[in-house]
């Protein structure tokens, strides 16, 4: 009989099937718009959503919560805004919050 899973494996099961739904609407609108800086958002978050298994089950957890809440983040932006493309005070303070 196998062992039952332990909080953080349920922790880190219950990130990487929001994070792969979130993931998946997210390379939908990288194929469906122009914007280049999607797809290798999608790419980098896929292999960090792969690794999870081999490292640190609680860093782990706590590190793909903060990547699934910036890509929730990346959805919202596209969606609201009306073009597809985000404004200049938009972009500025997204690379304030990548530095």
């Amino acid at each position: 009989m196998p062992t039952p899973p332990t909080p953080a494996q349920m922790r880190l099961n219950n990130i990487k099937t929001s994070a792969t739904t979130v993931l998946d609407t997210l390379e939908l609108l990288a194929n469906a718009s122009n914007l280049p800086f999607l797809k290798p958002i999608t790419l980098t978050a896929r292999s960090l959503l792969n690794l999870v298994q081999s490292v640190n089950k609680n860093k782990c957890a706590e590190m793909m919560e903060q990547v699934y809440e910036v890509l929730h983040g990346i959805i919202k932006l596209h969606v609201q805004s009306d073009t597809g493309h985000l404004s200049p005070s938009s972009l500025k303070h997204i690379a304030e919050f990548t530095e």
